[in-house]
């Protein structure tokens, strides 16, 4: 079974990866050639995972699918601070999955961005319909330690007993040394 990410950035896509990780996948966060998912490699996320989740879903079936979100204020506040005070700095790949979920180059835009917040959730909402046991949407940036871990590993069915004491991942890759 493979897991895939598919919340946009900064709804908490670094912190998924890490409780990922936590529990055991083997996951990565970004994978700029989706062929790892071919290998060992067991789990992923970010825009080149949300760019490419229908395809994902046809070629590794069984595979579970978490759409991670944020409110929409502390979203777009968070987004404006990453583009325009800390730009991302974008390779070839990156800037390519960018295009391919924004529509446009990897600049921040509030109605883009809006837009194509509100245009990913009706699509996964519309392609996972009927098919819960598939989906989970989970809102890391205002879940609760406990229940986000027993939300994960219900979801995934994994025992999570010996994790409802600890801290979720709050990651801020901002924070990452590269």
């Amino acid at each position: 079974m493979k897991i895939f990410g598919i919340g946009l950035s900064r709804t908490g896509t670094h912190s998924l990866v890490a409780a990922l990780r936590r529990l055991g996948y083997k996951a990565i966060h970004f994978p700029k050639d989706l062929r790892v998912f071919d290998g060992d490699m067991d789990a992923g996320a970010d825009l080149s995972v949300v760019a490419n989740y229908k395809m994902l879903d046809a070629k590794y079936p069984g595979s579970k699918f978490i759409y991670t979100v944020r409110d929409e204020v502390t979203w777009m506040a968070s987004c404006r601070k990453q583009w325009e005070v800390a730009p991302p700095v974008f390779g070839r790949r990156s800037y390519e999955y960018c295009c391919a979920v924004y529509g446009t180059p990897p600049d921040y835009n509030p109605a883009v961005f809006a837009k194509v917040r509100r245009v990913l959730e009706r699509d996964i909402i519309q392609h996972f319909a009927g098919r819960g046991q598939d989906v989970l949407i989970l809102n890391i940036c205002e879940g609760a330690d406990a229940s986000l871990w027993s939300a994960l590993g219900l979801f995934l069915g994994k025992d999570v007993k010996h994790l409802l004491d600890e801290p979720f991942p709050c990651i801020d890759p901002r924070e990452i040394k590269t």
